[in-house]
């Protein structure tokens, strides 16, 4: 099967007459999902992909047509979901993503449809999506580190987290991210994805779980835990928004170590997230209700139940 769907630039009328019908691209763009499909249920991509190569003959076509018709809503939406929907096993014989991105500039586009207010959500949306392909390349995923492109991304979360597809891609796009050593120390300790903002900070953030609760409940504070947009994600009533994030944080447990193989300050953050969620309505009930005026009695039953 041979795709080739955009004339050579001399013949410029069907090459405009393609520009303006975005609804050829669907037709596009849903062939791609199509193919990538049949990408992931290839037991052996290298050897098993029906379709490597179909692309190829496309690829920079499209992105050439990203590059020129940025303000055009809807054929924009239409390229940028197809080329989120691109394999390696597509691209143009010999090139990588990393390839592709430093002959146009790709990361040009993505940062300025990143600016907040620039575009509108499904714009975004296929952008983060996109952007998860890229950083499937170590290279690709180094350049979108050089330019911001993972600051840039994290950024959406709280612009934009509020919709839950963009939510679920945006972790879709830093579980890759976190795959790729290049972008992952820029991921976990340079952006609020992993970490966040601790909302006990210095030494309490140190201490034991049943000594916090018990500085808590005596002191009357709320009870709350650090917070970041994976951790946040677990909350979610969103099945596949809370599974993609468990994912994204069991790869930050694993890669987390200091230079002796003790868990490091994120993983440590992470277990104690989910303690929380999983033993949340007992904390809570305990943190709101539990008398703790008498401190020895406190203590005794926080090492009674052995909280740590």
């Amino acid at each position: 099967m041979k795709l080739t769907f955009l004339p050579k630039p001399s013949s410029s009328s069907l090459f405009t007459l393609f520009i303006l019908s975005s609804q050829l691209l669907k037709i596009v763009r849903n062939i791609s999902i199509w193919t990538h499909g049949e990408f992931e249920r290839a037991a052996g991509p290298e050897k098993e992909y029906p379709h490597k190569g179909l692309w190829r003959p496309v690829v920079e076509q499209l992105i050439q047509l990203s590059l020129k018709n940025t303000t055009n809503h809807d054929l924009l939406v239409e390229v940028l979901g197809t080329l989120g929907n691109m394999t390696p096993l597509d691209l143009p014989k010999g090139m990588a993503w990393s390839d592709v991105i430093q002959t146009h500039d790709v990361l040009g586009l993505i940062a300025h449809l990143l600016v907040p207010d620039t575009s509108q959500n499904d714009i975004v949306l296929e952008v983060v999506i996109f952007v998860a392909a890229l950083a499937q390349n170590d290279e690709a995923s180094s350049l979108l580190m050089e330019a911001g492109i993972v600051q840039a991304v994290e950024a959406v979360w709280s612009e934009r987290g509020d919709d839950v597809e963009i939510q679920l891609q945006l972790l879709y796009a830093y579980w890759h991210l976190l795959l790729a050593p290049p972008a992952r120390e820029e991921l976990m300790y340079k952006t609020q994805a992993v970490a966040g903002k601790s909302v006990y900070s210095g030494f309490l953030g140190c201490l034991p779980w049943w000594l916090i609760c018990f500085f808590l409940a005596t002191q009357k504070v709320p009870f709350v835990l650090p917070t970041s947009d994976m951790m946040e994600a677990l909350d979610s009533r969103n099945k596949a928004v809370k599974d993609m994030a468990s994912y994204c944080l069991d790869l930050v447990l694993e890669f987390d170590h200091l230079e002796d193989g003790s868990l490091g300050s994120m993983g440590d953050q992470v277990k104690r997230r989910r303690f929380w969620i999983h033993n949340r309505e007992w904390l809570e009930v305990f943190v709101d209700d539990f008398d703790l005026h008498d401190t020895t009695e406190g203590l005794y039953t926080f090492e009674r139940l052995k909280i740590n």
